[in-house]
C-alpha cells in the first residue's frame, strides 16, 4: 500500500494485527537505478540530483526481513551517485 503526502489511511478497529509495519512516502518519480557488476563488487548508481536515498541490505525476505543499512561510500562520477559493494557467497537482498 502506498500513500502520497496528505493522504491517511483508515483501519477499522480490531481488523488488523501486525508485528512489523513500516511506512514512508513514496516520491512521485523515484530516481532511475541501475545495478552493475564491476569485478568483485556490486554497484549501485542514479542520478546525483535525486538526493535522500539510501541502500539497504537483508540475506533473506521472510515475513519480517530486518533490512540494514550497507555501509559502503557514496560517491559522485560525473552526473551520477555510485555506491559499490563486495560481492559474497552469501544470499543477499538490496532495496
Amino acid at each position: 500500500m502506498v500513500a502520497t503526502s496528505g493522504q491517511g489511511i483508515a483501519i477499522p478497529p480490531g481488523t488488523v494485527t501486525a508485528t512489523n509495519f513500516h511506512a514512508g512516502i513514496v516520491p512521485a518519480h523515484p530516481p532511475p537505478l541501475t545495478l552493475l557488476n564491476s569485478g568483485a563488487n556490486v554497484m549501485l548508481v542514479w542520478p546525483t540530483n535525486d538526493t535522500g536515498y539510501r541502500w539497504e541490505a537483508t540475506t533473506n525476505l521472510n515475513s519480517s526481513p530486518s533490512w540494514n543499512p550497507v555501509s559502503a561510500l557514496v560517491g559522485a562520477v560525473n552526473t551520477n551517485n555510485t555506491v559499490a559493494n563486495a560481492v559474497s557467497s552469501a544470499q543477499m537482498f538490496y532495496g
